[in-house]
């Protein structure tokens, strides 16, 4: 027997197997030969990403920007798109994962912390003993919700840093994963080997990695979340622990070109009303034509968070009359 389960990214849903309407999203099979499945999925409709904790930075707004964390952040919070976590093994290793979240303050000087360290951006360390407060733990992760819809070629730039070397070595490893079930990660270099900064002998060493490329199935995917694991690398030495920084995050991506739709139109009382469908927050151009050879810009607009924007223009003349849409930058339109 074999079994089979067709398994959908946050924001879709299994919608049927091809030529089979009826099986379920998990099948056992007893194949006699050569079996080919097909999956359908589609939107899912009570998708909510404002529901997800933390909500996902949408990319195709802009780049996603990192470049200090302030000490007086008030407990708790965090920037935004982002969770720190911790756990309660002490010298947690990659193989190790964080639990809970860390809510205490961001500008304590001793014991396991994450550290607000202004422009040189989040501290991490961690010692022989957690916060006397409860539910207190032992750092290191630093989580980024994504959203990637409308974005491909995504690229990750950031500086890993030595604050202070101690004895015992730790490094700050670049992960991902699609969705939020899966494990995760390693992102791979161009050298072939995982991103990852290790903690060097002298303090104030620094080393910017990237821009690297994530995987091409990171695109255009309702949520991608990215780590970045402190963690103690085996065999180290007795005594304090590297104190470690993250800092100059900088995620960029290209945006793909949704195709220019028509939602609804109308002409009443000389007014020609258009709802128009597009990449969020994009321009559009709009030009006429009397001739279809001849055009000429008379407008431009500018898409709303979920793609949309109305336009109403006045009929002023009998002749036939020709309108065309298309992005400011794109070829393509309607």
């Amino acid at each position: 027997p074999m079994t089979v389960e067709a398994v959908a990214y946050p924001g879709a849903r299994f919608a049927g197997w091809e030529g089979h309407p009826d099986w379920p999203a998990r099948v056992t099979l007893r194949p006699e030969g050569e079996v080919h499945l097909v999956a359908r999925f589609e939107p899912d409709p009570e998708y909510d990403p404002q529901q997800l904790s933390p909500v996902p930075y949408p990319l195709r707004y802009g780049d996603y920007v990192l470049d200090r964390f302030d000490t007086r952040t008030p407990p708790g919070t965090y920037p935004p798109g982002m969770q720190f976590l911790q756990c309660q093994i002490p010298d947690p290793t990659l193989e190790i994962e964080m639990d809970s979240l860390w809510t205490g303050p961001y500008d304590l000087d001793s014991r396991s912390r994450f550290v607000g360290l202004d422009e040189l951006g989040i501290g991490f360390i961690n010692t022989r003993h957690t916060q006397g407060t409860p539910n207190a733990g032992y750092v290191g992760e630093v989580r980024l919700s994504l959203d990637t819809t409308g974005v491909t070629n995504i690229t990750v730039q950031w500086t890993g840093g030595t604050v202070l070397p101690n004895q015992r070595p730790y490094a700050i490893r670049l992960q991902y994963r699609i969705g939020d079930q899966e494990p995760f990660q390693d992102v791979i270099g161009p050298d072939g080997l995982p991103v990852e900064y290790q903690s060097s002998v002298a303090a104030g060493d620094e080393k910017v990695f990237g821009p690297v490329a994530l995987p091409p199935e990171t695109a255009n995917q309702p949520l991608v979340q990215l780590r970045w694991r402190y963690y103690f690398r085996p065999p180290g030495f007795d005594g304090p622990r590297a104190f470690l920084r993250l800092d100059d995050i900088l995620i960029h991506g290209e945006r793909l070109p949704t195709p220019i739709q028509i939602r609804s139109l109308a002409l009443q009382n000389r007014l020609f009303s258009v709802q128009l469908e597009a990449n969020p927050a994009s321009e559009i151009q709009i030009e006429t034509s009397t001739d279809l050879q001849h055009w000429k810009p008379i407008q431009t607009l500018k898409t709303d968070r979920h793609g949309l924007a109305q336009w109403v223009y006045p009929i002023e003349t009998e002749r036939a009359r020709f309108f065309r849409f298309r992005y400011g930058d794109e070829s393509n339109g309607i």
